[in-house]
């Protein structure tokens, strides 16, 4: 096993990181400066990340995996994905429809805050995911190239030194290039998430258009 972290790795990981940072504060600047948008929406749409998918979401799945049931579905690839995409959609839907229903009630007037709420929404799910991620991945790869690899592993055993020792070996052996790819999915994710953002809002702002996200009457 490669037992340093290539140079141009750490280069690919800094880049991957700078730009999880600068999506959402590039977005934040376009569409206030330039297309005049509120930052109240922004805000919202950053709060909604934080409570239903950071925090209420990741709760709900902490107890789900502890049951025999999340046992299978962690195990299982496509239940996984179905639970994952089922549960982000719950939750981050939810907590769009309640934003547009009371504090963005007043915002709804201009539509370019639909984008700005998508903004703030996906833009600090790139920070936490993409940018916070790839922080601490350069720091364990300073680690390792320093020869401190035993302060990572520390006086772990069993199946958590597996995992960090996995971790480690990814890091020294995954293709630099690979790293640039979290950055070209980040940017794709925003997009998804500012487009459901715009669905949901027309949802709420028209109710003939209520099949968008069919919210309760």
């Amino acid at each position: 096993m490669q037992d340093t972290v290539p140079v141009s790795s750490i280069v690919c990981m800094a880049v991957s990181g700078l730009m999880g940072f600068l999506i959402p504060v590039v977005l934040l600047f376009y569409l206030k400066k330039k297309k005049k948008a509120d930052l109240i929406p922004f805000l919202a749409g950053l709060s909604v990340m934080l409570i239903f998918a950071l925090i209420l979401e990741s709760a709900v799945h902490s107890v789900v995996f502890k049951t025999g049931f999340g046992e299978k579905i962690y195990s299982t690839p496509w239940m996984y994905a179905l639970y994952g995409g089922l549960m982000a959609g719950l939750f981050e839907e939810t907590g769009r429809l309640i934003a547009f229903r009371t504090v963005l009630r007043k915002y709804m007037d201009r539509n370019i805050n639909a984008v700005m709420y998508g903004a703030g929404h996906g833009g600090f799910e790139a920070a936490v995911i993409l940018g916070m991620t790839m922080v601490n991945n350069l720091m364990w790869s300073f680690m390792i190239n320093s020869g401190r690899t035993q302060a990572l592993t520390g006086d772990y055993t069993g199946e958590v030194l597996e995992q960090i020792q996995t971790s480690i070996r990814e890091l020294c052996t995954t293709p630099s290039w690979q790293f640039l790819l979290a950055g070209l999915e980040r940017i794709l994710a925003v997009i998804i998430q500012i487009a459901l953002s715009v669905l949901v809002w027309f949802a709420v702002k028209n109710k003939k258009r209520r099949y968008l996200f069919l919210p309760p009457s």
